[in-house]
């Protein structure tokens, strides 16, 4: 471990800080990647170059409001955002699920202000009786609210989520850490508390998914990737007392596969969405997650 990184973990670990220290250089260089790619119409592209979309965009946010929401580049995303609000509505993002874009739109206004929240609040809210949502959606949806303060509304939700997640049997939480990571990060949204049992136990559930104490796989079947590993760093930062060792492991993992522009790679052996990924990682940096504000 550099020394510069182990610094920075014994800091994390004796103030209970949960903010990423200026010591370890992955919140710094990533910003600074993400600066360094932004559109000249304030939006982003997944690559880092091309047109800019509102899903790239929407995670470039969530990271700016995590890190730095008074940054001198968020006023031209904002305006971005805000100008995507109509595709949002009438489903013309290109964006895989409209209710993921409903919730993402949600997300960043709360990061860094976008006005129009209320609108796709109330369309998110009319999301709840929708049986037919996949589970990332459902996901997104429930973490959303819980940090729109619509805690009461999405109670409901909150039961299903959570009786999925401390079922073993579950077929869609028990096999994918990715997934697994985003249900306690929605539940702890939703004002469930990390210091209830089933929670950490639930945390634990993902340290299996960490190989050779270093990142964390999204199954079994496949190698550490930075999105899965940045999602259960942020699991880790909230429920803190659960094994800090993998915490820093993880974070460590992250930053090895930060380059030299500061952008942060999938895996070690692929690259794409560089700026969705450098994002995640600032949120996992940051302790935060897509969820929490």
């Amino acid at each position: 471990m550099h020394r510069t990184f182990a610094l920075f973990a014994v800091l994390v670990v004796a103030s209970g800080c949960l903010a990423l220290e200026a010591q370890s250089p992955l919140l710094p260089r990533g910003l600074a990647y993400l600066v360094g790619v932004q559109n000249d119409d304030g939006g982003y592209a997944a690559a880092g170059t091309g047109p800019s979309d509102f899903s790239t965009s929407a995670w470039v946010a969530l990271a700016f409001g995590a890190a730095d929401p008074t940054h001198e580049s968020v006023p031209a995303l904002r305006a971005y955002l805000a100008n995507q609000s109509d595709a949002v509505r009438e489903n013309t993002t290109g964006s895989f699920s409209r209710a993921n874009a409903v919730s993402l739109y949600v997300l960043s206004s709360l990061a860094i202000d976008v006005p129009g929240r209320h609108e796709h609040l109330m369309r998110l809210r009319s999301y709840l009786d929708n049986t037919t949502l996949a589970i990332n959606e459902r996901l997104f949806l429930l973490g959303a609210l819980g940090n729109a303060g619509a805690t009461e509304s999405a109670a409901p939700l909150v039961k299903s989520i959570r009786e999925k997640l401390l079922d073993p049997s579950d077929a869609d939480l028990t096999k994918d850490a990715w997934v697994r990571s985003h249900a306690i990060l929605a539940l702890l949204a939703n004002n469930e508390s990390s210091n209830d049992p089933d929670l950490r136990a639930a945390a634990r559930s993902l340290l299996p998914f960490q190989k050779e104490d270093a990142g964390f796989r999204s199954s079994a079947e496949y190698e550490p990737d930075a999105s899965t590993t940045a999602a259960a760093v942020a699991v880790l930062s909230q429920i803190r007392f659960v094994y800090s060792h993998e915490h820093e492991t993880g974070l460590e993992f992250i930053l090895s596969l930060q380059g030299p522009t500061g952008s942060v790679r999938f895996s070690e052996e692929f690259d794409f969405s560089p700026v969705k990924t450098t994002s995640e990682a600032i949120l996992a940096a940051t302790g935060d997650g897509p969820f929490r504000n």
